[in-house]
């Protein structure tokens, strides 16, 4: 699964609405190429914003988002490198339906650095990265799944 978003509008422009952005689908490509795109989306290297063009990376335990990996034990960390559009009011890591990690950091610039999460309790789990700027808009990091070995 990775994080898409899009809009239906009927005024032509893909994205914007009366001159404002909705709804983006980006992506962390290796390239700006038709080929590196593709091969993003196919390992869904993907996130959405409410509209707002947020530049955002996120890994967990080393797998960048979208990634599939084995939990062999050791505990469970994430990094994060975002940048906003506006001051960064809220970072949240959801893993399995629930809030498992959060900040206000009030930014616009943020980095996270190998900050402990919860471990795994059942045979997988999953960790998204939810973020909300102070002019309302959201953005939602593709998630990593681990599953044990």
């Amino acid at each position: 699964i990775g994080f898409v978003a899009g809009t239906d509008n009927h005024e032509g422009y893909p994205g914007q609405i009366r001159g404002y952005y909705s709804d983006l689908t980006c992506f962390r490509a290796a390239e700006l190429t038709r080929e590196a795109v593709w091969q993003a989306m196919d390992q869904r290297r993907t996130y959405a914003t409410s509209g707002a063009p947020i530049v955002a990376d996120f890994s967990v335990s080393g797998l960048p988002s979208g990634s599939e990996g084995p939990y062999t034990g050791g505990g469970v960390t994430f990094s994060a490198t975002l940048h906003g559009t506006a001051p960064i009011e809220r970072v949240e890591i959801i893993s399995n339906g629930g809030t498992v990690w959060h900040s206000e950091p009030l930014e616009w610039d943020v980095e996270i650095a190998d900050v402990t999460l919860p471990e795994p309790t059942g045979a997988w789990a999953y960790y998204y990265l939810r973020l909300r700027q102070s002019d309302g808009h959201f953005a939602w990091l593709s998630p990593v799944w681990l599953d044990r070995a």
